[in-house]
């Protein structure tokens, strides 16, 4: 008796052992280390081992592939790790810290090999965390300002179609909405790019536009794109938030007596650089409670949310590519008087430095390159200034610039 006392208390600490081993090697949660079984493929051209050495590369790779897989499944931005995805790749065979073959073969001129693969998928999500932060620092923080505001309809029901459009100008007209003195839409964007990294420009002057009660008040013209533009160039912001939320419907629920408050907002994000509208947002939201005051104030808050979340995110997509690809410039020469002495040099000093997407002539004294390039906006005018030194028809006394106007890049020479 004791003897089969002994042999099932055993039996069960055996089992106990082999089961904890199984789930701490396969499951990639708890695991630090994932194993996995997959195959690698070469082309065989002659040499067996070569192709051998290749499909165990091709391994390593669909291994770490699953690894990276299993880690961003843990993740909430997704995006910004997906962005560096093959670079992880690159370095698979870093991640892969033991492999047994399983099998190889040759079939029709292509050589197999199928492996278990040990994979480090905290060694991964290091480096990815590693690699995406550096890819948001790369050009130095985004920065952004806000000009957001908030309006209720005076009643005018029949307006209300079509009211934020950000495919056309959007203008407010004071006779039909009134500006109401309301934080929630900047307390929110400031959060959300807040949290992304985003350095928050000029916020005492964003705070003064929303809760300013007319736009008399203000010291800005918040229907004028280009003037919004301007003003956060000044303010040294990559970007500038631009729009509103408006209250556009109040009643009573015939059913709850409750006030139903419907709220619509719709915000731009603007390139300072180019003026281009890199991000936008619509959408409603609306809101339930036995006070108007409150309802109203939750169906602000509901857009507010929405819109900053989804734009933060997308503008910060944005950044990243760009870190990756390169910013959008635009550079102006002015006064040209001769084509092989000052365009041709001009253009040839710019492909040094940057890749140009497009070159126009809109007179013939002016020259427009819209280029890109990976850096900040300074940073080229020095570099441009630097390399026009290597080319003829560039002196101090003859040259001006470079001079920021409306986000280009001037440079001009002086007329005698």
């Amino acid at each position: 008796m004791k003897r089969d006392k002994k042999f099932k208390i055993w039996l069960f600490i055996i089992t106990f052992i082999a089961i904890s081993q199984f789930i701490f090697f396969n499951n990639p949660v708890i695991a630090e280390e994932q194993y996995t079984i997959v195959q690698g493929n070469a082309s065989i051209e002659g040499n067996k081992d070569i192709a051998k050495k290749k499909a165990l590369s091709d391994a390593f790779r669909n291994a770490v592939e699953r690894g990276l897989g299993v880690w961003i499944k843990s993740q909430s931005e997704v995006k910004d790790f997906e962005l560096k995805k093959d670079e992880i790749l690159t370095r698979a065979e870093g991640y892969v810290t033991s492999y047994e073959i399983l099998n190889e073969q040759e079939h029709d001129g292509l050589y197999t090999v199928t492996i278990k693969a040990k994979v480090s998928v905290d060694k991964i999500g290091e480096d990815v965390k590693k690699m995406v932060g550096i890819l948001k620092t790369q050009m130095g923080n985004p920065s952004i300002s806000f000009v957001l505001t908030t309006w209720v309809n005076k009643g005018n029901k029949e307006t209300l179609q079509n009211v934020v459009d950000y495919k056309n100008q959007t203008i407010i007209d004071e006779t039909i909405w009134k500006k109401y003195p309301d934080m929630t839409i900047i307390d929110a964007f400031n959060q959300e790019f807040g949290e992304k990294g985003f350095d928050l420009m000029a916020p005492d002057k964003a705070r003064e536009i929303a809760m300013t009660e007319s736009l008399a008040q203000t010291f800005i013209n918040v229907n004028d794109r280009k003037t919004i533009r301007e003003m956060a160039e000044k303010e040294g912001a990559n970007y500038v938030a631009r729009g509103e939320i408006m209250i556009i419907d109040s009643q009573i629920n015939e059913n709850t007596g409750n006030y139903v408050v419907t709220s619509q907002v719709g915000v731009e994000i603007i390139d300072v650089n180019s003026g281009e509208i890199i991000a936008s947002y619509s959408n409603t939201a609306a809101a339930s409670n036995s006070s108007e005051l409150n309802a109203k104030a939750q169906s602000i808050k509901k857009a507010a949310i929405l819109g900053a979340k989804a734009l933060a995110s997308q503008t910060m997509d944005k950044w990243q590519e760009r870190a990756n690809n390169g910013m959008k410039y635009t550079i102006e020469l002015r006064n040209m008087t001769s084509m092989r002495n000052q365009k041709m040099p001009f253009i040839k000093a710019i492909k040094v430095l940057a890749e140009i997407s497009s070159q126009t002539s809109p007179k013939q004294d002016i020259l427009l390159l819209n280029v890109v390039y990976k850096g900040k906006k300074d940073e080229l005018e020095e570099a441009i200034l630097e390399q026009l030194k290597n080319e003829k028809g560039f002196s101090e006394k003859e040259f001006d610039g470079p001079i920021d106007e409306g986000g280009k890049i001037i440079f001009k020479f002086i007329q005698k």
